[in-house]
């Protein structure tokens, strides 16, 4: 019986030690910039966004002023600008190249087009754009104005843009919980949708998922695990590691303020 409670205890002082962190080398991190929606900075959007709680405005949005200048002191301060796939073969080798970061946006709605596309372009930033397929073109999607589909072809045709799912018809929200996750049920045959739809009408092969909300569950990552997407991102406010979960990359949600708190206090620029 001695020999039992010994290993009992051994057992209990192995399952107490801390778990090791990840190496904070910042040539293994990468920055996973997200962003939703661009608004114009004028005297209407100024005065709505004092008068209005609205998430979409005040969460999910920033202004184009902003994010141009986000954009320059990216580029004043020597960020190596990667596309997706670039990220993902890094990630495999254990390497990052210098002050990584990888610019992607959800939903792609028109703002996309009409206002982050420019400055990217003029730039020569790479972005990832993650599309509801099953509403391309969707006129009143949750209040917002979807690209159609010959928007994204000639964003695609840029040089600038990629594109990769953030499903097909499961982007609800209902009492805190995306439909993803609520109906994982119907997860894979939507997902396979959404890669067939992205497959037929862009030139790079879909194999990676933003989920809606940056929800997911274990039901969620066991169906994505037997279809043909790889690699999938949350939302979370930490550089992107070499050591990180393909289905749980996290991506830094860029509101008004964490451009300055996360993004400009990473060890990469500093």
């Amino acid at each position: 019986m001695r020999w039992i409670s010994l290993l009992l205890i051994a057992l209990l002082l192995l399952n107490g030690q801390p778990v090791e962190a990840k190496s904070s080398d910042v040539s293994k991190q990468c920055l996973a910039l997200n962003y939703h929606r661009l608004i114009k900075d004028d005297l209407f959007t100024n005065v709505i966004s004092l008068l209005t709680s609205n998430k979409e405005l005040n969460f999910y949005s920033i202004k184009d002023s902003e994010f141009e200048a986000q954009m320059d002191w990216l580029v004043a301060h020597d960020a190596t600008f990667v596309t997706e796939e670039t990220l993902i073969q890094d990630k495999q080798r254990g390497k990052f190249p210098e002050r990584c970061v990888w610019v992607n946006f959800d939903d792609m709605d028109q703002s996309a087009l009409k206002l982050a596309h420019p400055i990217l372009k003029e730039r020569g930033i790479p972005a990832t754009g993650f599309v509801i397929t099953g509403h391309v073109g969707d006129d009143s999607f949750h209040n917002l104005k979807l690209i159609d589909l010959k928007g994204l072809k000639e964003m695609e045709a840029s040089g600038i843009w990629q594109f990769n799912s953030h499903t097909h018809d499961l982007h609800n929200l209902k009492r805190s919980t995306s439909d993803l996750v609520k109906h994982s049920s119907k997860a894979g045959a939507d997902i396979d949708r959404s890669v067939k739809y992205l497959d037929q009408h862009f030139n790079k092969k879909a194999t990676s998922l933003a989920y809606p909300y940056g929800q997911y569950d274990d039901a969620v990552i066991d169906i994505l695990e037997h279809s043909a997407i790889r690699h999938a991102y949350v939302l979370k406010e930490t550089p992107i590691h070499v050591d990180d979960d393909n289905y749980t990359l996290p991506r830094i949600l860029v509101s008004r303020d964490s451009f300055e708190k996360v993004v400009k206090n990473w060890k990469g620029f500093n």
